[in-house]
């Protein structure tokens, strides 16, 4: 994914690539020593999380790493099986 996200970067003015700062590391405990306005967790990636601790870290971690006034943006998809099974028409 952060491969796709360089390649389409790259065909954005400069003005929007130097706004953009790339990071990977684990949600859980990422160090990074500054604040932002907007920390992003998407594609349902937050329900990966094998437990509630590991929730608790992550949601703590972002915290700290938030700027006041900052967003935190996640997304979630739980299917309901029931209905996925279920054949259509």
């Amino acid at each position: 994914m952060l491969k796709i996200l360089k390649k389409k970067l790259e065909k954005e003015p400069e003005e929007i690539r130097r706004r953009v700062e790339i990071i990977r590391a684990d949600m859980r405990e990422f160090k990074l020593g500054k604040k932002f306005r907007l920390i992003i967790i998407p594609f349902s990636s937050i329900v990966h999380l094998k437990n509630l601790d590991d929730a608790l870290r992550t949601f703590i971690n972002v915290f700290n790493h938030l700027a006041d006034e900052g967003a935190f943006a996640f997304d979630v998809f739980v299917p309901k099986y029931e209905l996925i099974s279920k054949k259509q028409g």
